[in-house]
This record gives C-alpha cells, sequence and structure tokens, in this order.
C-alpha cells in the first residue's frame, strides 16, 4: 500500500514500491537506463488517490558495489 501525501510536495528521491507486484514508480526520470515516454497510465493507490504514470523504463541497481 502506498500513501500519497496532499500537500503536493515534490519528492523525486521517493520511490512508490509495491512487494506484490513486479512494477514500482520513481519521480526521478535520471534513475532509469532507458525510459519510454510514450507510456502513460494512472495506478490506484492504498489510500484511493490515483496517480498518473507518465513513462515506463529500467533501473540498474547497485548493492555493495556489485551492478
Amino acid at each position: 500500500m502506498a500513501h500519497d501525501e496532499l500537500n503536493n510536495a515534490k519528492r523525486e528521491g521517493a520511490w512508490f514500491l509495491d512487494l506484490g507486484c513486479s512494477n514500482h514508480m520513481s519521480g526521478n526520470k535520471q534513475w532509469f537506463v532507458d525510459f519510454n515516454e510514450q507510456f502513460w497510465h494512472s495506478v490506484k493507490l492504498g489510500n484511493n488517490s490515483r496517480k498518473l504514470v507518465m513513462g515506463r523504463g529500467n533501473i540498474k541497481i547497485e548493492i555493495r558495489g556489485i551492478i
């Protein structure tokens, strides 16, 4: 379940994670190694609010120096 604050504060460093699914959201486009801006979709969050997803891509994760 994700919670979206209503004060419209930008949180570019935040991730919306759902361990029960295969897709997660971030507001920072620079973290993606590829990014498709043609993908637009609406998702419903755990508090019944909706977010517009404006793109889709892949990231690389580095853990203790291993990518």
